[in-house]
């Protein structure tokens, strides 16, 4: 079955799917498994927000009180989700480095959705 031309390819990658998997609540953790899989698939550029300075070309969205942070391949439609980190986490240098180095070296094996 062919994916619809709206579909985006979405990977997680496997510390941010760590860090869904250490969220105690298990409504939550699905809840943001569905944002993931539903939502940025649909349409990651209109649904996040685009960070700026040092985090930049990071997007976000806010599931509850947790930021799914991704980067977008438009071009090639794919998404990856790098981190999900509780708002009172913050952005810090530390979410930054672990960005860039997520992406620098992406894993093959990536969770993909």
């Amino acid at each position: 079955m062919a994916k619809s031309a709206a579909q985006w390819d979405v990977r997680i990658h496997d510390e941010a799917q760590a860090e869904i998997n250490a969220i105690k609540d298990p409504r939550l953790r699905t809840q943001i498994q569905k944002a993931i899989t539903k939502k940025l698939a649909a349409d990651p550029v209109q649904l996040g927000k685009q960070l700026k300075g040092d985090f930049y070309p990071l997007m976000r969205i806010t599931m509850a009180s947790y930021r799914i942070l991704y980067l977008v391949d438009e071009r090639g439609r794919r998404v990856l989700v790098t981190n999900v980190i509780h708002r009172k986490t913050g952005y810090t240098m530390a979410v930054h480095k672990n960005v860039k180095a997520r992406t620098e070296a992406p894993s093959d094996d990536s969770h993909r959705e």
